[in-house]
């Protein structure tokens, strides 16, 4: 057993830790997803996609994903997570 297994479940002792084989082929359909998601926005609109990361004082990790999408009539929209 992984010694991130073992942190894993002493935290949670029921959890499921995924096998490397299993997280490859999610990430790899995720990322087939993404492509496909994208392919279509790409095909009438502009897009720029944006990320940040940081840790503040308090020691609190914070992130931040944004998609900003323009169409062809030059109207901006905004996703963020």
């Amino acid at each position: 057993m992984l010694v991130i297994d073992r942190m894993i479940r002493a935290l949670n002792a029921k959890a499921e830790v995924p096998s490397h084989k299993g997280m490859k082929t999610h990430m790899e359909n995720m990322c087939l997803k993404l492509q496909e998601e994208l392919g279509v926005l790409l095909r009438e609109e502009w897009v720029t996609i944006s990320s940040d990361g940081w840790t503040s004082r308090a020691g609190d990790t914070m992130g931040s994903t944004q998609l900003f999408i323009m169409n062809l009539a030059w109207k901006l929209g905004l996703w963020y997570d």
